[in-house]
């Protein structure tokens, strides 16, 4: 009887140090996972520091996790920057949120009037009429002018600016007469609620991502990925000025990378905005 309770209390004993060890395995190799994403984030930094740097130009850059609070990196990031067409990104939530609402439908018609026709230019002839869906992609995926001015038109200013203060977005200052200005971290914000499906409702903010991600100018953050690797993503360019933010979907995760560029020479920043998309997405495959 002693004999086979010693050998119980042997048994339960061995149990507990298996369980002992089993929990210091898992605190290890917890351990060693945040080592090595701690020393990705580092390099990653070191990489895009060496990048921004280097570069001749004023650059902001903003990249993120959705699933962390803060930035992965930021350099210059609530600097006032001209928009380009990232602008374009304000009246894309609006619209989506209108017919999402049922407000707004995508069959309807609207003219491009000749107020919509600026020295950008458009694929579109003043008194063309096309759908609010047609305008939508033209505008978000061909970055065309004349139908974002229209739906701009359409949706008005007070309306699009309620939409970015309900959605949170700071510093992000509309104006259809000047020149719209925002800040890297703005368009990082938009972006990481979009990633979460929180910047409008997770149907239209679907709807968005699907269409930001055939945009098909993609000289820039696509531009050095693999193949097959999806980017969400929006671009903007006037005269000195080239943008590109947008997400990267990564082993890892999405990752939202914005910069927005001024004072530069075009293709230089196509470079610099290449490089960065490049090692963020390395930066998430190592880890």
């Amino acid at each position: 009887m002693a004999k086979r309770r010693l050998t119980s209390l042997a048994f339960l004993a061995g149990l507990v140090i298996a369980a002992c060890a089993s929990s210091g395995g898992a605190r290890d190799a917890g351990t060693n996972a945040s080592a090595t994403s701690a020393q990705s984030n580092a390099a990653l930094v070191a990489r895009l520091d060496g990048l921004v740097s280097a570069f001749k130009g004023g650059v902001g850059v903003w990249v993120g996790d959705p699933a962390t609070s803060t930035p992965l990196y930021a350099h210059r990031a609530d600097e006032q920057v001209i928009a380009a067409s990232l602008y374009k990104l304000a009246v894309l939530m609006e619209a989506e949120r209108r017919i999402d609402a049922g407000t707004l439908r995508s069959d309807q018609v609207i003219t491009i009037q000749p107020e919509d026709l600026t020295g950008e230019g458009s694929m579109y002839e003043a008194g063309t009429d096309i759908t609010v869906e047609q305008a939508l992609e033209a505008m978000t995926t061909a970055s065309d002018n004349g139908t974002a001015l229209a739906l701009w038109r359409l949706l008005g200013d007070d309306a699009i600016r309620s939409a970015l203060v309900r959605s949170r977005v700071p510093d992000f200052r509309l104006d259809v007469v000047g020149a719209t200005m925002a800040t890297p971290r703005a368009i990082g914000t938009i972006f990481t609620l979009l990633a979460k499906r929180e910047l409008v409702s997770r149907a239209a903010s679907e709807r968005m991502l699907a269409r930001l991600q055939r945009q098909t100018i993609n000289d820039r953050l696509p531009a050095g990925l693999p193949d097959g690797v999806v980017v969400a993503h929006k671009t903007g360019n006037l005269p000195g000025l080239t943008h590109d933010a947008g997400i990267i979907l990564t082993p890892s995760g999405p990752r939202v990378v914005v910069v927005m560029t001024w004072d530069s020479d075009e293709g230089a920043a196509n470079t610099l905005i290449a490089d960065i998309g490049v090692a963020v997405y390395r930066a998430a495959t190592d880890r």
